[in-house]
């Protein structure tokens, strides 16, 4: 497994915590956990994927923090943390220029940002992102 590309977690309920040697995944560009709603946290290992490009926290409301390094995923383009239960990012990842944030106002005005852009204006759905 250590070409895979994409790994799609999605609505997994029971997954608590992902695999301590995650980081053998050197490949993976594309790590999709949307609506893993009992997993608590995102390992450190996370940090030492080097190809990861896209990071997919929709509906992990029990995720309330990154980890600390993350600054360290320089191929990192994107961060989902829609409904995720994150209201704080770690200082290191604004050292990632052009990393896109999606998030609702809400969360991204607790995570510093005043200024962002709406993605569906008109519609109800609270999509905001920032680029840094």
């Amino acid at each position: 497994m250590k070409c895979l590309k994409h790994l799609l977690l999605d609505s997994c309920y029971n997954v608590k915590k992902l695999p301590e040697k995650l980081e053998c995944l050197e490949c993976l560009e594309k790590l999709d956990l949307k609506k893993c709603t009992s997993l608590r946290d995102i390992p450190n290992n996370i940090c030492k994927m080097k190809c990861l490009k896209y990071l997919n926290l929709f509906g992990c409301d029990k995720v309330e923090k990154l980890p600390e390094e993350l600054g360290c995923l320089e191929s990192l383009k994107e961060l989902y943390i829609v409904d995720a239960g994150i209201s704080g990012l770690p200082e290191s990842i604004f050292q990632l220029k052009g990393l896109r944030i999606i998030g609702s106002r809400g969360q991204l005005e607790a995570c510093g940002f005043t200024s962002f852009t709406e993605l569906h204006p008109g519609t109800n759905f609270d999509l905001y992102a920032v680029e840094l």
